[in-house]
């Protein structure tokens, strides 16, 4: 028989009281119960901890470093910690889950179904009206494979580093996945100017090749000029590049290029996908 297998959330949270316990109350109701939910606390000065304990969550308290660290490796570092955690209990998979993201109930379950099926290592759905990509796993709603997280170790302190793990997966022979399994997000995901600074030294640091950067500084220029100076910006800075993956990210972007070259409808729909997303 089969066994069931061992599932661990980890829910890194800031300041997210009044969205913290719809996510959570979606996690309990899960078809496939997790055998620990980790809320990673990083300084909140609202009932965030509260809400997590009074769930039954396992709270982890950060002191605050005065940001938000969305787009920053203190966002990895903050994961990290919950990671730890959920990996003293030997489960099969790790969930990393957004403070504010609500889950149907066969969530957890229907991922790891089609992971195991199709031998993937990192998967997720995609949030409903939201753009997504089918490799492209999200942040949040992210499942991952316990022994690949034991091969390649925590997340990395660095920029891109949630896109790393993808990149080095796939490196390594490895699948990732976006099934087509809707969740929602209590909050619409939204790209700050910020943001887009940190995008850009996330793509200096994986090795983004010069023509694919361009296309994409193009693309988000056509579509919000302050946004794309602060990306050019982020990518010109001084970034640690991820040697390991550099070789590997440029091939696969300059395969891209010539797939858009040879199909150029594909382009188009990306055209779109960029140029009308909120």
């Amino acid at each position: 028989m089969k066994k069931t297998p061992k599932v661990c959330v980890v829910i890194p949270a800031k300041n997210s009281g009044k969205f913290l316990r719809a996510t959570l109350e979606s996690l309990k109701r899960q078809s496939l119960t997790p055998q620990l939910i980790v809320v990673v606390d990083d300084g909140s000065k609202d009932e965030t901890s509260e809400v997590a304990e009074k769930s039954g969550a396992k709270v982890i308290k950060l002191p605050d470093v005065g940001y938000y660290a969305t787009g920053t490796p203190h966002l990895a570092e903050v994961i990290n910690f919950g990671l730890k955690e959920g990996l003293k209990h030997n489960p099969d998979y790790i969930m990393i889950a957004g403070s504010d993201d609500i889950f149907p109930k066969s969530y957890i379950e229907e991922i790891i179904k089609r992971m195991e099926k199709t031998n993937t290592a990192i998967a997720s759905g995609y949030v409903a009206n939201e753009p997504w990509s089918p490799e492209v796993p999200r942040g949040g709603g992210r499942i991952i494979k316990t022994e690949y997280i034991k091969k390649i170790g925590l997340y990395p302190l660095n920029y891109g580093w949630e896109t790393y793990c993808l990149i080095k997966a796939r490196s390594l022979g490895l699948k990732t996945r976006v099934f087509p399994l809707p969740f929602y997000s209590q909050r619409p995901t939204s790209r700050n100017p910020t943001k887009n600074y940190y995008l850009g030294k996330g793509m200096k640091a994986l090795g983004y090749c010069p023509e694919f950067a361009a296309a994409r500084f193009l693309l988000h220029f056509l579509k919000n000029k302050k946004s794309a100076v602060l990306m050019l910006k982020g990518y010109l800075s001084e970034v640690r590049k991820y040697e390991d993956i550099v070789r590997y990210t440029r091939l696969i972007q300059r395969k891209k290029i010539i797939q858009y070259i040879l199909k150029p409808h594909t382009l188009l729909n990306r055209l779109k996908s960029l140029l009308f997303t909120p």
